[in-house]
């Protein structure tokens, strides 16, 4: 990978995520946005049960997802089988396990961590009583499964494409990365306007989903490494064989 790859997409983005996920917890500004949108509709969650919201966007739009990533699952077995795809396997490799450790860290995260949705606290019509993120009460045995975001990683966990592009089309790469926020917005979006989550449930979301593409980006980069590094001794060999 290039030398300044790390410091522009893990080190910077780590620092800007760090201090907007501390904002978010020190200004409340979760409470503030929550309470916005619930006065918005009247006092209540109005769009909770609203069939458009509900059913097309959360439901059909998460199989959907699941849609396009089962494509990209069955492309990347198909090019262990045919010729023309091969040249794209390990580039699919990539995208696959990006997708699949998203999602599952995700899911994980949601199953362990015991944070309230906003249409189940007391000041939203709720029964339960706000906790901050990271306070004692989120690691006490799980009784929601509200954090991260989970449909908003149906979007994020495609942050993968962006890293793909980048290597194999540039010129794509922003409009890659582009598509994949505007989806995790708009499926984190939804699911605020409903109740069911916090806007920096969404934030962590973001965070996880990309440091998995990132971590996962050296799966893109093997061959290219392993073929330098094979031209690197082929050149030692002739050179000490020159010398003699």
């Amino acid at each position: 990978m290039p030398n300044h790859f790390m410091r522009n997409h893990l080190v910077i983005p780590l620092i800007v995520f760090s201090v907007i996920a501390t904002c978010f917890e020190w200004q409340q500004w979760d409470l503030a946005i929550a309470k916005t949108l619930y006065g918005w509709e009247g006092g209540q969650w109005a769009l909770k049960d609203n069939w458009w919201f509900k059913e097309v966007f959360h439901t059909g739009a998460r199989n959907l997802m699941s849609v396009f990533t089962l494509v990209v699952l069955i492309t990347w077995l198909f090019s262990f089988m045919l010729k023309p795809l091969r040249v794209w396997r390990r580039p699919l490799t990539y995208l696959v396990i990006s997708i699949l450790v998203s999602v599952i860290v995700i899911a994980v995260g949601k199953r362990f961590s015991n944070v309230e949705c906003p249409w189940g606290l007391s000041m939203f019509g709720g029964s339960q009583t706000y906790f901050p993120i990271f306070s004692e009460h989120m690691f006490s045995p799980s009784t929601s499964e509200c954090f991260p975001a989970g449909h908003a990683s149906a979007g994020y966990a495609w942050f993968g494409l962006y890293f793909l592009l980048t290597k194999h089309a540039p010129r794509w790469r922003w409009w890659g990365l582009l598509s994949v926020v505007a989806l995790g917005l708009f499926f984190g979006g939804i699911q605020q306007l409903r109740g069911a989550h916090f806007l920096s449930h969404d934030l962590w979301t973001l965070g996880i989903c990309w440091l998995v593409a990132v971590v996962c980006c050296p799966l893109l980069y093997r061959s290219e490494h392993r073929a330098k590094t094979a031209a690197a001794i082929q050149e030692n060999l002739l050179h000490a064989s020159a010398s003699r």
